[in-house]
Protein backbone atom coordinates (compact mmCIF):
# COMPACT_ATOMS: atom_id res chain seq x y z
CA UNK A 1 0.00 0.00 0.00
CA UNK A 2 1.28 3.47 -0.83
CA UNK A 3 -0.08 6.60 0.84
CA UNK A 4 1.65 9.96 0.69
CA UNK A 5 1.21 11.24 4.26
CA UNK A 6 3.57 14.13 3.59
CA UNK A 7 1.08 15.76 1.21
CA UNK A 8 -2.15 14.47 2.73
CA UNK A 9 -4.60 17.04 4.03
CA UNK A 10 -5.92 14.38 6.48
CA UNK A 11 -2.82 12.49 7.71
CA UNK A 12 -4.46 11.26 10.94
CA UNK A 13 -7.29 9.66 8.96
CA UNK A 14 -4.72 8.05 6.63
CA UNK A 15 -2.80 6.75 9.67
CA UNK A 16 -5.94 5.27 11.23
CA UNK A 17 -6.81 3.46 7.99
CA UNK A 18 -3.26 2.12 7.50
CA UNK A 19 -3.24 0.89 11.11
CA UNK A 20 -6.66 -0.72 10.68
CA UNK A 21 -5.70 -2.81 7.64
CA UNK A 22 -2.24 -3.78 8.93
CA UNK A 23 -2.12 -7.38 10.17
CA UNK A 24 -1.41 -8.03 13.86
CA UNK A 25 2.36 -8.25 14.25
CA UNK A 26 2.77 -6.64 10.82
CA UNK A 27 5.18 -3.86 9.94
CA UNK A 28 4.56 -0.53 8.26
CA UNK A 29 7.47 1.39 6.75
CA UNK A 30 6.95 5.10 6.14
CA UNK A 31 9.18 7.61 4.35
CA UNK A 32 8.34 11.28 3.97
CA UNK A 33 10.24 14.06 2.30
CA UNK A 34 11.56 16.69 4.70
CA UNK A 35 12.14 20.15 3.24
CA UNK A 36 13.40 23.39 4.72
CA UNK A 37 10.69 25.28 6.58
CA UNK A 38 11.62 28.47 4.74
CA UNK A 39 10.48 26.94 1.42
CA UNK A 40 7.34 28.97 0.95
CA UNK A 41 6.53 28.51 -2.72
CA UNK A 42 2.88 27.61 -3.18
CA UNK A 43 2.34 24.74 -5.60
CA UNK A 44 -1.27 23.72 -6.34
CA UNK A 45 -2.09 20.44 -4.59
CA UNK A 46 1.13 20.40 -2.55
CA UNK A 47 1.18 21.42 1.11
CA UNK A 48 3.81 23.90 2.28
CA UNK A 49 6.47 22.52 4.68
CA UNK A 50 4.85 24.11 7.71
CA UNK A 51 1.56 22.32 6.92
CA UNK A 52 2.76 18.78 6.24
CA UNK A 53 4.14 15.74 8.04
CA UNK A 54 7.97 15.80 8.10
CA UNK A 55 9.26 14.57 11.49
CA UNK A 56 9.32 11.36 13.53
CA UNK A 57 7.23 13.06 16.21
CA UNK A 58 4.57 13.98 13.67
CA UNK A 59 4.58 10.44 12.27
CA UNK A 60 4.27 8.99 15.78
CA UNK A 61 1.19 11.14 16.37
CA UNK A 62 -0.63 9.71 13.35
CA UNK A 63 0.40 6.10 14.05
CA UNK A 64 -0.32 6.15 17.79
CA UNK A 65 -1.75 2.60 17.71
CA UNK A 66 1.58 1.23 16.48
CA UNK A 67 5.00 0.87 18.10
CA UNK A 68 7.86 2.64 16.34
CA UNK A 69 10.65 0.07 16.12
CA UNK A 70 13.08 2.18 14.06
CA UNK A 71 13.35 5.76 12.93
CA UNK A 72 15.75 8.00 11.08
CA UNK A 73 15.35 11.75 10.82
CA UNK A 74 18.46 13.25 9.23
CA UNK A 75 19.56 16.83 9.22
CA UNK A 76 18.64 18.49 5.97
CA UNK A 77 21.17 18.15 3.19
CA UNK A 78 20.63 21.06 0.84
CA UNK A 79 16.93 21.74 0.60
CA UNK A 80 15.54 18.30 1.39
CA UNK A 81 16.08 14.83 2.82
CA UNK A 82 13.80 12.01 3.97
CA UNK A 83 12.48 10.95 7.35
CA UNK A 84 12.05 7.16 7.64
CA UNK A 85 10.16 5.19 10.28
CA UNK A 86 9.22 1.55 10.83
CA UNK A 87 6.20 0.65 12.97
CA UNK A 88 4.82 -2.66 14.19
CA UNK A 89 1.23 -3.41 15.07
CA UNK A 90 1.08 -5.27 18.38
CA UNK A 91 -0.10 -8.86 18.20
CA UNK A 92 -3.16 -9.56 20.35
CA UNK A 93 -2.31 -12.22 22.89
CA UNK A 94 -4.97 -14.59 24.06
Amino acid sequence: MWVDTSYSTKPKKAGIEMTRVLAEGGYLIVSVQKVVMSFNEKIDGILRPIDRIQTLGQLDSIFDGLERVAGFEPNLIGESSHTLAAYQKPAIRS
